[in-house]
């Protein structure tokens, strides 16, 4: 991590193991989960992983590591993952393997609280794209080798075919030009990018899927990451799945919203709409350099600052908080956009060590395009604090305000517009649902506040920032080896 290369795990993230996790997963992953302390694993492994993973706890066994922290349990990878999933004292469940089985594990597991990620690098197909200043000979031996390697298909077409690939695992490009290599691995949207070679691995560097690859992060401290979570962050409030009537969603007016009827008819063709524009805006955005990022955010910090008074009126009108306090919370708003502004031409990546011959990149790039549903508490600094490292990072977001407090949101929407944010960028607010092209949906709920389990805003810990900027960025591992 550029600018906190002396900080450790345990100074980000202290005390922070989700607990019980359940896998369904590969040898690597368990090795990340039961790194930390106080994380124990209960793994299913398929059908022809059974024997390895038996392998794996007999070998725990004799190493003196503790019963308990290791559980193999054998059958079926689905259903027996999803009631190992469904147990209330299970907080995380990552998956391995192919598409399809992934699939039908999360709509098992869908609607029970449990935070999944899913590493699909099974069903990959990897994409080879060979310049015309390759060494050819070295290749073809590259291409003959996977392909009879992993028994699967493979193209040599150019970055535009490449990515309209529906999987994002790896790609592999052939080039002697290192300026070319690089600018290409920066466009290809795959997890890794091994320039002059293919298929290589260490456990250094984070692998992370794209699109039908899934979302898990394999590998490197960002592949840890994923197993802990602040000591400060509530954890996910469990719950039971519940059926919607999708044909009638929206159908009745809201009176915190515009009091107008919503034809459930035209909301497909409405939401693509709103999240097509959104992905073009994204791309423009992307393009922009960090520095010019961070001056369009410092614009908006300013924008805020210039309307204060008037934010601080709508909190207090809305929620009915005093209006000092109100004030504050328009003062670390403000102080939140600037402190993203600052930060987001800082982090650009680092380069690992690996123990092969050559060098690796491993940058962090951003998701696309953001689903943010908003809480009830601190309607503006929850706002704020979530659209910062979502725009800093170079996303676009779509933002479900509060339906209890929408007002101070709505006021927000002038703060946008006088900066220089462009428009389509954040806070295209929609009242319903967000579909596909997602990339991810941050949903913050939230108990009753006697209960406090919902997320303190206010709070200067630096880990608050930590763990919301790696969960607006996925991380790109480049190879380039040497002779």
């Amino acid at each position: 991590m550029a600018g906190t290369s002396t900080k450790t795990v345990h100074d980000i993230f202290q005390n922070m193991e989700y607990g019980p996790s359940s896998t369904s997963t590969a040898t690597a992953q368990v090795k990340q989960v039961v790194t930390h302390k106080c994380n124990a694993v209960i793994v299913v492994p398929g059908k022809t992983s059974t024997l390895p993973a038996l392998l794996l706890a007999q070998l725990f066994m004799e190493a003196g590591i503790p019963a308990g922290v290791l559980n193999v349990v054998s059958g079926s990878e689905a259903s027996l993952g999803a009631k190992v999933a469904q147990n209330p004292q299970v907080n995380y469940l990552t998956y391995s393997g192919r598409q399809h089985t992934g699939e039908a594990l999360a709509k098992a597991v869908a609607g029970w609280g449990v935070p999944m990620s899913f590493s699909l690098s099974l069903s990959s197909v990897c994409t080879f794209i060979i310049f015309d200043s390759a060494d050819l000979n070295s290749a073809v031996d590259g291409v003959i080798e996977l392909a009879f390697k992993k028994k699967r298909d493979f193209c040599n077409l150019w970055l535009c075919i490449g990515n309209h690939s529906p999987y994002g695992q790896a790609a592999s490009i052939w080039t002697e030009d290192l300026t070319l290599a690089l600018e290409s691995a920066k466009s290809l949207c795959v997890g890794s990018v091994w320039v002059n070679c293919h298929s290589v691995m260490d456990p250094a560097l984070p692998l992370c899927g794209r699109r039908e690859s899934g979302n898990c992060t394999d590998g490197g401290r960002e592949g840890l990451y994923q197993f802990l979570r602040p000591s400060h962050s509530p954890s996910f409030p469990r719950s039971s799945p519940s059926s919607i009537n999708y044909a009638d969603l929206g159908s009745a007016a809201s009176k915190f919203m515009i009091p107008e009827r919503f034809d459930p008819s035209r909301s497909t063709f409405f939401f693509k709409y709103k999240i097509v524009t959104e992905l073009l805006c994204c791309y423009r955005w992307m393009k922009k350099s960090p520095t010019a990022r961070s001056q369009s955010l410092y614009s908006l910090a300013d924008s805020l600052d210039n309307r204060r008074q008037d934010l601080a009126v709508s909190i207090q009108t809305q929620t009915g908080i005093s209006l000092e306090e109100a004030e504050k919370e328009v003062e670390l708003s403000v102080s939140r956009l600037t402190d993203w502004a600052a930060r987001c031409d800082k982090e650009q990546g680092g380069t690992p060590f690996p123990p092969q011959s050559g060098s690796a990149l491993s940058t962090p790039e951003a998701l696309g395009v953001l689903g943010v549903i908003l809480p009830n508490s601190k309607p503006l600094l929850s706002l704020v604090s979530l659209l910062g490292p979502a725009v800093a990072m170079g996303n676009a977001v779509i933002m479900v305000p509060s339906e209890k407090y929408p007002l101070p949101a709505l006021e927000f929407i002038q703060v946008l517009q006088a900066s220089d944010i462009p428009g389509g960028l954040g806070c295209q607010f929609l009242q319903y649902s967000c579909v596909s092209p997602l990339k991810r949906l941050w949903l913050h709920c939230e108990e009753e506040e006697e209960r406090e389990a919902g997320r303190n805003w206010t709070s200067s810990n630096p880990s608050l920032q930590e763990e919301l900027w790696r969960k607006a960025v996925v991380w790109k591992s480049i190879w380039i080896p040497t002779a």
